[in-house]
């Protein structure tokens, strides 16, 4: 999911820089949700495969390689979604809260694959590939993240997101 460019404060230097969030949906293994549905997992990624970049480093643990020069050129985060992998969660208790944090990414052995899994969604900010109906599907959170962008007011026409309830069993991770 394109989030556009976001202002982050990092140590106090205040920063905008281009965010992407990738969510992960869980095997049926991992439990369910009381509604029945899977669990879902998101992690918030700098738009960057810099060598020192969080998502660069994940992919490469993903893909258990590193990126050739050709292979980065030609890059599309896009296709990752609907990939099998592992990630491995641990539960960090903040503030009297329990947050669920993606620790790692590795390949799934082959052969494993994800039965019953939801469809793949991808969401882009950029001209001619937004789409209006897959971003009014997201809850009210990620809806206001992504409202907040440059690229969306460029995309909408500067209009300001629909209110309304969040998607059935749409985590309100944000």
């Amino acid at each position: 999911i394109d989030l556009g460019t976001q202002k982050s404060d990092f140590n106090g230097e205040i920063k905008h820089q281009r965010k992407v969030t990738v969510s992960f949906e869980l095997s049926e293994d991992a439990g369910l949700r009381d509604d029945g549905k899977r669990f879902t997992i998101s992690k918030r990624y700098t738009a960057s495969l810099h060598e020192k970049s969080s998502l660069r480093k994940d992919l490469i643990a993903w893909r258990g390689r590193d990126f050739t020069a050709e292979e980065l050129a030609g890059f599309e985060l896009n296709n990752i979604a609907g990939k099998v992998c592992m990630v491995s969660v641990a539960h960090v208790e903040r503030g009297g809260n329990t947050y669920a944090n993606i620790v790692s990414i590795m390949g799934a052995p082959k052969g494993v694959v994800n039965p019953g899994a939801s469809p793949a969604v991808t969401f882009s900010l950029e001209p001619g590939e937004f789409n209006a109906m897959t971003f009014e599907s997201f809850g009210d959170k990620m809806r206001e993240i992504i409202a907040s962008s440059p690229e969306y007011q460029k995309v909408a026409g500067g209009a300001a997101p629909a209110a309304g309830a969040a998607v059935d069993g749409e985590d309100e991770a944000f």
